[in-house]
């Protein structure tokens, strides 16, 4: 019987052919994305950074970065989006290092447009100088505007990206049950597993749970059956390791 109410995840770690590749604690926002080799670059300090476009006289495009895309002018401004936090900031391609998409914009002459999501922009994300060299280094600018139409707005942006973090193991799922909430989702630490938390514990009458994980499929048979063990004197610590493939 465990004598405590807190439970206490250790660490969690599965050995991808020959890396090491562990879970991390989530960001401190939701404006984060996955490059193109699977590791996490965090751009939370940047949320809600002002980059402005001087378009043409008495107008301009503004984004607030991970917020909202707007195209100002004296009569007021018109709204291209905004940040949707459900997996729109992914990796880019070709000289595009990421991309964020931005929904859910004005309705007036676009209630038709993309899905009926009226006006909407896409942030193409360059790590360093714009290909034209009209800024360089920090904070950044935006580089090039081009409308697809009057509902659509396609945006190229550089900035100076941070050091990407940690290698993720997307798609993997670690949780207990009963419980309501993964402790690791899409290989990341959830908020309130990353260090013991009362709000997060089992009930002392709690004497069974279930450990379940999964992996998204192309990557289900590197996973091999994981070492547990449990210690009870000081509650239930559970430490996960992976089998070398």
């Amino acid at each position: 019987m465990c004598h405590s109410t807190t439970l206490t995840v250790l660490l969690l770690g599965f050995l991808l052919q020959t890396s090491w590749v562990t879970s991390i604690s989530m960001p401190s926002s939701n404006c984060y994305a996955f490059n193109n080799s699977s590791r996490i670059v965090d751009f939370s300090g940047w949320s809600g950074y002002p980059f402005e476009y001087d378009e043409k006289q008495g107008s301009d495009l503004v984004i607030r970065f991970c917020k909202d895309v707007e195209s100002r002018s004296q009569t007021g401004y018109v709204d291209f989006g905004r940040f949707d936090k459900f997996n729109y900031f992914v990796a880019g391609s070709d000289k595009s290092d990421f991309v964020q998409e931005f929904y859910n914009g004005d309705l007036m002459g676009c209630e038709q447009s993309y899905d009926k999501m009226g006006r909407t922009a896409q942030v193409n994300i360059i790590c360093g100088s714009c290909p034209n060299g009209q800024c360089k280094g920090h904070p950044g600018c935006i580089c090039h505007v081009a409308y697809e139409s009057n509902c659509r707005v396609l945006i190229e942006l550089a900035i100076s990206c941070d050091e990407p973090g940690p290698k993720i193991f997307t798609g993997s799922t670690v949780g207990f049950h009963p419980r309501s909430w993964e402790l690791v989702y899409n290989g990341m630490t959830q908020f309130g597993f990353d260090k013991p938390h009362r709000d997060f514990s089992f009930q002392t009458a709690q004497t069974q749970v279930v450990l379940f994980t999964s992996a998204v499929a192309s990557l289900s048979s590197l996973v091999q059956k994981p070492i547990l063990k449990v210690h009870p004197n000081k509650g239930l610590g559970v430490k996960l390791s992976g089998i070398r493939c």
